[in-house]
């Protein structure tokens, strides 16, 4: 009978196994740069330049380098004890899950080489002990629950007044011959959407997020040429006038720099599919350094241009607002568009929910094959996710799988 019941468990994992490999696809560095790009632009471009007004323009700047190099410094960190990882559960009998590369070649005898993904969870647990794995999840379902409400709720509250303004020339207009309200229609949307993403694995969603980001730069480039518009038509902002510092206002620039960086939960699920692993690290200073470089001139000029007006947003140009895709209202075609970016958190939403999914699976164990075959498709991380090994040898480690 125990015989019988090991054998069901060994032909079941193997049925699993065979399954994530053969829906699994490696990701190349643009569509890993999209992701991260996504996650770091996501509320900050139409949330950070009010953070600035009321903060300090100064006091706002430094904590965003500081932010920003604390942020890509513990990501760094974050590969590194993957890798540690990986190589305490290492088995010589595990087979690369993706596609290598000739570069992936070269080094996947190194015990640190990210084969297999590891959550949060699982690499707390085996560096540290199960005991701080469950402190580690309890915190990070938390935030993770957290995070996902407040983008749900924020981008369908931004995408139906953007149907609104488009459709009737009124944001708060409340349609009478609609089933449910704008606002509830919208959350609808964006579970149905994050719902079918959210089943697959963040490497399933790489055309979405190239997609996205493309869509992300374009609205950000309009409200940076609206910006220079402002300026050039209507005059500069006068910078003395403006505040520098104010820390009665620190909580709410902190909370909102620190969210802007903030992704590791993900880096596990984002990691560990790139192929070749060599260029891991440079696609994240890449990613940090475009991110920051976008985000200082879109706010700088933001500043210069609505600094110091007090005008509310029914003309352009107006003062700076909790939304600031809302300065561009009253614009032409340009007003309207940019309406929608808070909804391309679409993006974002899926790797949140995954990552909450992937950690919650990891921690039942076993229970992740079960819903593999249930299911039929390779959508989970299977039990396979316990083991992020890689072969044997080869220990010249971080300098070249990172």
């Amino acid at each position: 009978m125990l015989a019988n019941t090991s054998s069901m468990s060994s032909t079941l994992t193997d049925i699993a196994t065979t399954s994530q490999k053969k829906y699994s696809k490696s990701v190349g560095a643009i569509p890993l740069t999209a992701t991260l790009v996504n996650m770091l632009l996501s509320t900050s471009p139409f949330s950070l330049p009010y953070a600035l007004i009321n903060g300090g323009l100064i006091l706002g700047l430094l904590i965003f380098f500081l932010s920003t190099f604390l942020a890509l410094n513990s990501a760094d960190m974050m590969i590194e004890s993957l890798g540690i990882g990986c190589a305490l559960q290492r088995s010589d009998t595990d087979e690369c899950e993706f596609p290598e590369s000739k570069l992936d070649k070269k080094i996947n005898r190194s015990p640190y080489f990210i084969k297999k993904k590891l959550e949060l969870f699982g690499l707390s647990s085996i560096v540290v002990n199960k005991i701080f794995g469950m402190v580690t999840i309890t915190f990070l379902c938390a935030f993770l629950i957290g995070s996902m409400l407040v983008k749900c709720v924020s981008s369908s509250n931004s995408l139906s007044k953007a149907w609104m303004f488009s459709m009737y020339g009124d944001m708060d207009y409340e349609p009478s011959n609609w089933i449910m309200s704008p606002y509830h229609f919208s959350i609808l949307i964006f579970a149905l959407i994050t719902s079918v993403f959210a089943l697959g694995n963040i490497e399933g969603s790489k055309i979405l997020q190239v997609s996205i980001s493309a869509l992300r730069f374009l609205m950000i480039y309009w409200m940076i040429l609206c910006s220079i518009y402002a300026i050039a038509k209507y005059g500069a902002a006068d910078i003395t006038k403006l505040k520098f510092f104010d820390f009665s206002k620190i909580d709410y620039l902190m909370s909102n720099l620190i969210f802007t960086t903030f992704m590791h939960h993900s880096v596990p699920g984002i990691c560990y599919p790139l192929r070749p692993q060599t260029r891991l690290k440079a696609t994240f200073i890449g990613s940090y350094v475009l991110h920051a470089i976008v985000l200082l001139v879109h706010c700088i000029l933001a500043v210069i241009a609505f600094g110091e007006r007090k005008n509310k947003c029914n003309v352009f140009p107006c003062e700076i607002g909790i939304m600031f895709n809302l300065n561009f209202l009253s614009l032409p075609i340009v007003g309207p568009a940019v309406q929608f970016f808070p909804a391309l958190a679409i993006a974002v939403l899926p790797v949140l929910a995954i990552t909450f999914r992937g950690n919650v699976l990891q921690l039942f164990g076993k229970s992740t094959t079960a819903v593999n075959l249930t299911l039929n498709l390779d959508l989970y991380e299977s039990s396979s996710t316990n083991a992020m090994d890689i072969s044997s040898d080869n220990t010249s480690v971080f300098n070249i799988s990172i």
